[in-house]
């Protein structure tokens, strides 16, 4: 079994279900139709950015639990510098009327980092207690309770929220999108949130099973 290609592919699961959910709630916004048809094709790719940016992120941390070594600021720093390259990819990528990006790292360094030291301790303990001949599903349950592991899911997801949120100052619109901007972004961030709470649910009812059995994990 390859182990990061798994670990990939469940993060890859996860974050297009939260934005699904994401996605979901605004539309049931009335005074958000107009500005979520501008804007979604910049979430759509943002979620692929966060993908691969998320895929880079394990590699490393199994390259590190692979070598012996330790997640600490060195390791941070380094991948943090490496995710500028997702960064510029995603941007060179995007071709949408109106919009230019360019990324204030002093605006979301801090976060960026907090939200790679999560996702990589996370992956290690699970390459930690994973037999060759067990699941991903079975590791998650020998590595974390029910309650840990929503914390974590949780963590991650609301550390990507944040960051969303503070992008904001690096997107720089032309008339009439700045009237939308900052309403949007709030409502935004709003519905972030909320399906966090519902993605970490999910993901642990998938696992634990129903409400009853995560209660007794």
């Amino acid at each position: 079994m390859d182990k990061v290609a798994e670990l990939c592919s469940w993060d890859k699961n996860l974050l297009y279900k939260f934005s699904e959910l994401t996605l979901k709630r605004l539309s049931g916004i009335s005074h958000l139709v107009r500005p979520l048809k501008i804007f979604q094709r910049l979430m759509d790719i943002n979620v692929i950015k966060e993908v691969e940016k998320d895929k880079l992120i394990v590699e490393y941390a199994s390259a590190v639990f692979h070598l012996g070594g330790e997640l600490g600021p060195a390791y941070v720093d380094e991948v943090f510098e490496k995710t500028k390259d997702v960064d510029r990819e995603y941007i060179k990528k995007l071709h949408l009327p109106l919009v230019s990006i360019e990324v204030r790292y002093e605006d979301i360094e801090d976060t960026r980092k907090q939200r790679i030291d999560c996702l990589s301790r996370a992956v290690y303990s699970l390459l930690s207690w994973w037999d060759d001949s067990g699941s991903f599903e079975d590791t998650v349950k020998i590595a974390f309770s029910a309650g840990q592991f929503q914390e974590t899911i949780g963590t991650i997801l609301h550390l990507y929220n944040l960051e969303t949120r503070k992008l904001n100052r690096s997107i720089r619109l032309l008339p009439p999108l700045p009237m939308f901007m900052k309403s949007f972004s709030e409502t935004l961030f709003e519905a972030m949130e909320e399906s966090t709470k519902e993605a970490a649910d999910g993901c642990v009812q998938e696992i634990y099973g129903t409400a009853n059995d995560v209660r007794r994990h």
